[in-house]
């Protein structure tokens, strides 16, 4: 992505943020989530009106998001291999294996979706949530 230019709004939603487990301890997320950044962004790009604007804004925005998410996957990825690791090997199988049903669950919806352009976000987070999925199994079955 060439930050030189400046942002569009679907620049905004291509390098998506990491999906978290509901029961994710909130005091393991990041303090600075960006919103400073994406603030003074908005207010960039509503003050000069333009599709493609505020190169500086969008960059720090950019930087900042991807060392805040980052951090969230370093933190998932610790608390989670923890976490399992405290279980039996039954419930060790068994967390493993809801991951996996998850995997099959957005494959399978994301095979049935229509490809036109008003599913297009919603299949790029799923897709992305399959990535994600798949990355957290195979960190379990490296490290547990």
């Amino acid at each position: 992505m060439e930050l030189e230019r400046g942002s569009l709004p679907k620049d905004l939603i291509s390098e998506p943020s990491p999906s978290l487990p509901k029961d994710f301890p909130s005091e393991l997320i990041p303090k600075n989530i960006c919103e400073v950044e994406f603030f003074d962004l908005i207010r960039c790009t509503y003050q000069d009106g333009s599709q493609m604007t505020c190169p500086k804004e969008f960059k720090k925005f950019l930087e900042c998001k991807r060392e805040r998410d980052l951090k969230l996957f370093n933190a998932l990825q610790k608390w989670e291999i923890q976490r399992v690791k405290d279980h039996n090997p039954a419930m060790q199988q068994m967390y493993k294996q809801g991951l996996q049903n998850k995997i099959n669950r957005l494959t399978e919806a994301v095979s049935v979706m229509p490809t036109n352009f008003w599913y297009l976000h919603k299949r790029q987070r799923y897709e992305t949530d399959i990535e994600q999925l798949q990355w957290r199994l195979f960190n379990l079955n490296k490290y547990v």
